[in-house]
């Protein structure tokens, strides 16, 4: 019996939701729980076999509507054994890896692994990549970055379900670098600005209406709508609701909102 076998089955778990999290449209799951055991200081993870060399990567600051960010950063087998990388991942969707070379890295031994920053959301992130091996959790690389432009929605995700009552999701469209702004138009059209006729403001307040969402979901503009994704067994349609501002840098806003049968 393989008593490692859960944990890799955990990092492919968490690759897989990551990823999903990391599409380009559609609704993201929330972030699963990170392999790596609750003890987490530094002593901890140093004594694990795999290292990244250049430390903590630091990005910096990343525009959240710009594009992608790439990085190619250095592992490093620190043990006497040899360590076959059987899974990776990250732990947040907006960052992604790939490991480049041989899985098996030997001791003293160095690998690539290139780093994708994949923009959206707003403020401070410390993320990482977490490696196993068939002894379970072997390391992890660590990425710290923020996104302090453009424009967020708050809440960035809505649930509802076919047969709802009637709802109304409440957005804050926000600033995130304080530039006052207006709305200037929602796709697809299923939402109103509250006050459309007030000043620019670093705020500003949109809803969402359930049933709007539900009648074009069920059209066929809806259904061909480049923010529509749908599971194949049909059971969750994920519209994209996209909001524009007149913000000079980063103008556009996202709402995912999930409609389950």
């Amino acid at each position: 019996m393989n008593h490692h076998a859960p944990a890799v089955l955990r990092m492919l778990a968490l690759a897989a939701m990551a990823a999903a999290a990391a599409a380009p449209q559609g609704c993201k799951p929330a972030a699963p729980p990170p392999l790596a055991p609750q003890a987490k200081g530094s002593a901890y993870l140093q004594s694990l076999p795999i290292q990244c060399v250049e430390g903590v990567v630091k990005f910096g600051s990343v525009k959240p509507c710009g594009d992608p960010v790439v990085r190619t950063v250095r592992i490093r087998n620190s043990s006497d054994a040899a360590q076959e990388i059987l899974a990776y991942a990250s732990n947040c969707g907006c960052l992604s890896a790939k490991l480049l070379g041989e899985r098996t890295i030997g001791p003293g031994e160095e690998r690539d692994v290139e780093l994708t920053v994949n923009p959206g959301g707003i403020g401070e992130r410390s993320v990482r990549v977490e490696f196993a091996t068939k002894a379970g959790f072997a390391g992890a690389v660590r990425a710290e970055f923020s996104q302090n432009e453009g424009v967020i929605a708050v809440p960035m995700l809505g649930e509802m379900s076919e047969g709802d009552k009637a709802q109304v999701f409440e957005l804050q469209v926000v600033s995130n670098d304080g530039v006052p702004i207006r709305v200037l138009g929602i796709d697809p059209p299923v939402g109103t600005v509250d006050a459309p006729d007030a000043a620019p403001s670093k705020s500003v307040a949109v809803s969402i209406s359930s049933v709007e969402a539900l009648a074009f979901a069920g059209t066929e503009p809806g259904r061909s709508h480049p923010g529509m994704t749908e599971l194949p067994d049909g059971s969750l349609r994920c519209l994209r609701v996209t909001i524009t501002t007149d913000h000079p840098a980063c103008p556009v806003a996202h709402f995912d909102l999930s409609i389950r049968r």
